[in-house]
């Protein structure tokens, strides 16, 4: 019995210090600075997340001798928000280095640690033979960029979804910027979650950020499209400049081929309206052409992109029949990163859902 009331006290302890540690969670606890240069000052940089529900507060940083400086975020880090330790070692000793630091904050009355590590060379040449290769990743392998953020693409496209599937459509993300980056992605749909690989991507690395649609939450065949907004920082505002589209299309199942007469759609799925050359507007026609021999109905017409209107002559094409589509644009289709895509739902069997891709320049 004595033994088990001695043990209690530290057992409780020990659950005091996980919880408060749990309330301060770090990106990477130990950075491995690789290979140093003599004399060269090395900096490693921490990034911790507030996980607990109080603002947080780094009250102060002790490294654990005066060989290393530290330097952090001092302004109230929010719930869930992040927030960065820079700590620099000077160098000055050859050989491998262990240095570890102490964050308090005001979520505990216990430190957390970090701890960087490296080892220091005298010749410039045993950096490049000792240090292996890293990847090199140029922004010119990035379509759109985002101040120092650089993604694969600026549109998120869930095509042929059908009705209760969760397809998930994968961003890669290039940080150029001199610090840590956390990907997060403002005014999310209720039908749309976001998932970072890895949290927080370090300068000079890639990672990704995947988008995974919940369909059942859609709630309508055809097209629906969002805009959400990539913040480049805790605190960052919405506009285009940091603007995605994603676009959804969910499309009706289709069960092999239906017995008796059946529709059949026929069009061209490229649209060419030409240039503007100081004109106010474009216009341009095809024909939907039915040449099954049921009718034919377009149960959905939308358009991907806000300066285009689109009309049809009629949305129920006999067999054998057709009907004229006619596009007018606006030079503000350049002002929107959507697409320049038509999509007609229908009731052929074949084709239930036809996109036809718009062109035009400047």
């Amino acid at each position: 019995m004595m033994r088990k009331l001695y043990l209690l006290p530290l057992f409780l302890a020990a659950v005091i210090t996980a919880a408060a540690q749990g309330n301060v969670q770090f990106y990477e606890k130990r950075v491995d600075c690789g290979v140093v240069k003599w004399k060269e000052p090395v900096t490693a940089t921490f990034t911790i997340t507030n996980a607990g529900s109080r603002t947080m507060a780094i009250s102060q940083v002790r490294p654990d001798c005066s060989c290393t400086v530290a330097d952090w975020t001092r302004t109230p880090v929010a719930p869930g928000a992040h927030a960065q330790i820079r700590v620099t070692y000077d160098a000055e000793l050859l050989g491998t280095f262990e240095k570890q630091v102490a964050v308090y904050t005001n979520l505990s009355d216990k430190p957390v640690y970090a701890t960087m590590r490296g080892r220091v060379v005298m010749r410039p040449e045993a950096i490049a033979t000792d240090e292996p290769a890293k990847p090199q990743h140029s922004p010119e392998d990035f379509n759109y960029t985002i101040g120092d953020i650089h993604l694969s693409d600026n549109n998120i496209d869930f095509d042929d979804v059908q009705m209760g599937d969760s397809p998930t459509v994968t961003l890669r993300v290039l940080n150029t910027s001199d610090t840590p980056y956390a990907p997060q992605v403002m005014h999310l749909p209720l039908w749309l979650s976001v998932t970072a690989s890895p949290q927080v991507i370090r300068p000079g690395h890639t990672g990704e950020v995947a988008f995974r649609l919940r369909s059942r939450f859609v709630g309508d065949y055809g097209l629906t499209q969002r805009s959400v907004y990539l913040a480049r920082f805790p605190g960052d505002v919405v506009g285009n400049d940091n603007e995605l589209i994603v676009s959804a299309t969910i499309v009706p199942h289709v069960y092999g081929n239906a017995a008796g007469p059946v529709p059949q759609a026929q069009c061209d799925t490229l649209m060419d309206l030409g240039q503007f050359e100081g004109k106010e507007q474009l216009k341009a026609t095809i024909i939907v052409r039915n040449i099954g021999s049921a009718p034919l109905e377009i149960r959905k017409f939308q358009v991907y992109n806000p300066g285009m209107l689109a009309s049809l002559s009629t949305t129920r094409i006999r067999g054998g029949g057709k009907a004229k589509l006619t596009v007018i644009a606006t030079p503000s289709i350049f002002d929107h990163h959507g697409h320049h895509r038509l999509l007609l739902i229908t009731n052929d069997p074949k084709h239930p859902k036809i996109v036809i891709e718009v062109k035009a320049a400047k």
